[in-house]
């Protein structure tokens, strides 16, 4: 009887034992099967301007696909792309966002490759950029030839592709966020980053931004930042600049103020002047300069008053952003009367 229930209890716990085990494995196996398979990379618009010769366009597409190969990225078949550029001519050379998502969904791709190349004279500029499938540019090299041959435009090409595969993290920008009002609070990605308009630096890619004015009205949406120079974004907070704190009293507190001035200038005219009959007799004479000055005080003040109600109701439209350049910084003012 005891050996039975023994045997039994053996039996019991070696099945629960593998039971738990298969049940233990199981789950590894679904993580595995739920990795996102890798971007699937195609060659997008090539793009040649300048003195460049048209035909350079055939050479830098195979350049780039073998920067691709050498990167280990993931291809759409070359074929594939050859048939859907030889049925849409122009989504070989059209450098648009639209264009790239045409071609993209077309040929199946996530991520495809630009190439803009300018020749001025002997000095060739190239520029490579890896867009996502709306055709926003995540990550963007830049390079200069001067007196290049064909086949090393296809070697830097190639250089070029095969580092911006390779990138573990897409390219870090230089950004300026704006508001409408411009003193608004900004918070990026959870971060405050303080007053706009904010010069800094984002990651290509999508981000969640809020805007928050001095009244407390707000905006939150994702903003996309692109890998190309001189990005700047502007939040639009609705409604805040429609309200006013001070309102039509400005305006009273300036008319007030013109009237008084005016009023004072006229008392300070009449200071000295007598009061003659039809004889010629003036008895007296008027005394206004004390008058006069303490009404062109008030309206002075009125008139200050007024200019700071203003000033206070519009700051926020008032806004000064500095932005680096190639060549330093350049600064621009904008403002709204």
């Amino acid at each position: 009887m005891n050996r039975a229930w023994l045997v039994g209890a053996t039996i019991v716990a070696s099945t629960g034992f593998l039971v738990s085990g298969a049940s233990f494995a199981v789950p590894g196996a679904a993580s595995a099967d739920s990795q996102p398979a890798p971007p699937l990379h195609a060659i997008g618009a090539i793009t040649v301007g300048g003195s460049a010769p048209a035909p350079l366009g055939a050479a830098l597409r195979s350049a780039a696909t073998d920067g691709l190969t050498a990167g280990g990225a993931a291809l759409v078949p070359p074929d594939t792309v050859a048939r859907l550029l030889a049925a849409v001519p122009e989504l070989a050379s059209c450098d648009t966002a639209d264009c790239h998502k045409r071609l993209a969904n077309s040929v199946g791709a996530t991520r495809l490759v630009t190439i803009a190349v300018d020749a001025k004279g002997e000095l060739y500029t190239l520029a490579i950029s890896l867009v996502d499938v709306q055709g926003r540019a995540l990550r963007r090299r830049t390079d200069e030839c001067i007196a290049c041959a064909v086949p090393e435009l296809q070697e830097r090409v190639t250089t070029a592709v095969r580092d911006a595969v390779t990138a573990t993290v897409d390219d870090t920008v230089a950004i300026v966020v704006d508001a409408k009002p411009a003193a608004a609070s900004l918070v990026i990605d959870g971060s405050d980053r303080g007053a706009t308009p904010w010069n800094g630096e984002l990651v290509a890619g999508p981000h969640d931004a809020t805007a928050t004015d001095a009244g407390g009205a707000s905006i939150r949406q994702q903003i996309f930042v692109e890998a190309r120079p001189d990005q700047h974004i502007t939040l639009e907070i609705p409604g805040a600049s429609d309200r006013r704190r001070w309102g039509n009293l400005t305006y009273a507190a300036g008319g007030a103020g013109a009237v008084a001035l005016l009023g004072g200038v006229f008392l300070l005219s009449m200071d000295g002047d007598g009061t003659c009959d039809v004889a010629g007799t003036c008895p007296r004479q008027y005394e206004t300069t004390a008058g006069g000055l303490m009404s062109i005080t008030v309206g002075l003040a009125a008139l200050g008053t007024a200019g700071w109600m203003y000033w206070s109701d519009h700051r926020q439209e008032r806004s000064l952003t500095v932005a680096a350049t190639p060549g330093g910084a350049a600064a621009t003012f904008r403002a709204t009367f």
